[in-house]
C-alpha cells in the first residue's frame, strides 16, 4: 500500500487552498524552533510531567523485581 500512495500522493495540492497559504512562507530553523518550544510554558509543563511518569515507571520495573526475588519469581 505504500508504493501507490508514494506513486500518486502529490505533497501540495494543485491550488493553494487560499491567497494567504500562497503567500505565507512557514520554514522554521531548528535553532527558532527551539526557542519557540523553550518559551512555551505548556509544552514545558507537559515534559516535565512527562519526565516524571517516565520516571516512576521505570524506576517500578527494578522495585518490583527485587521484591518478588524472595518468593522464587526471576525475570526468566
Amino acid at each position: 500500500m505504500t508504493i501507490p500512495a508514494l506513486s500518486f500522493i502529490k505533497e501540495e495540492p494543485p491550488s493553494p487552498p487560499s491567497i494567504v497559504a500562497n503567500d505565507t512562507n512557514n520554514d522554521m530553523g531548528l535553532k527558532e524552533g527551539i526557542k519557540e518550544l523553550g518559551s512555551n510554558k505548556n509544552y514545558i509543563l507537559m515534559f516535565i510531567l512527562y519526565l516524571l511518569i517516565y520516571g516512576i515507571y521505570a524506576s517500578m520495573g527494578a522495585v518490583y523485581a527485587n521484591l518478588a526475588v524472595p518468593y522464587g519469581y526471576n525475570v526468566s
